[in-house]
């Protein structure tokens, strides 16, 4: 079991590994493939493992019965008891990384975090300090003891077109921050980045008079910069 459980974690979770007899274990990957977000190939990988114990009959017979899952998927662990009631999510130590490493995968993510950081609480307003892991479709950010803070849902899109001969590209983006425990939104930061292409394939970024505003909202305040 994941060694970034709380004690308070564990014991809502209900068994220790003198308790299990038994586990099952499954994993499963998907692959996304090249594209203008991506220069090669990156493949998202996860793994179940359930837990049983066994129990014998009062008048004979034997059966195993289900203690709880934990699922690793993106970096993190998700953790849920006998009744599949959530209990926490928790890091993966061997899978995080610093900001600096995660954010050249996330358009304008470093400027989007930046537009809503008096927003933020407090342990999040600086991502010099946090860990991160990705799926692929979400950040997750953690503390320095592995405990979540946010997941951040994640949209990007690309798109091209000429006018007047030249090629153009758009970088879309939108980061929608999230209470990792209630799915209640803390904020969100959006806009997009917009590129000539020269006749060497090199994406030029156009004037600021020509980009897409960053917008953000957050809680109660109205959306728009």
């Amino acid at each position: 079991m994941p060694e970034t459980l709380t004690d308070a974690q564990l014991e809502t979770l209900g068994f220790t590994w003198d308790d299990v007899d038994q586990i099952n274990v499954g994993t499963r990957s998907e692959t996304e493939p090249v594209s203008p977000l991506r220069d090669q190939e990156q493949t998202h990988s996860s793994t179940r493992v359930e837990y049983f114990r066994k129990v014998e009959g009062e008048y004979g017979g034997e059966w195993y019965e289900f203690l709880g899952v934990v699922e690793e998927e993106g970096g993190f662990y998700q953790i849920r008891n006998q009744y599949w009631e959530e209990i926490g999510q928790v890091a993966n130590l061997d899978s995080l990384q610093d900001f600096d490493s995660i954010s050249g995968d996330f358009v304008n993510l470093e400027e989007s975090w930046s537009s809503i950081s008096d927003y933020l609480p407090a342990e999040l307003s600086d991502p010099s300090t946090l860990s991160f892991s990705t799926d692929g479709y979400e950040v997750f950010v953690f503390d320095d003891a592995g405990v979540m803070l946010a997941e951040i849902n994640v949209w990007q899109s690309s798109n091209e077109w000429e006018m007047g001969g030249y090629d153009y590209i758009s970088h879309d983006f939108n980061y929608n921050f999230r209470d990792p425990e209630t799915g209640d939104r803390i904020a969100e930061a959006g806009g997009g980045l917009r590129y000539i292409i020269d006749d060497d394939g090199n994406e030029i970024i156009l004037p600021k008079d020509r980009q897409i505003p960053l917008t953000f909202s957050a809680r109660a305040i109205a959306f728009g910069a």
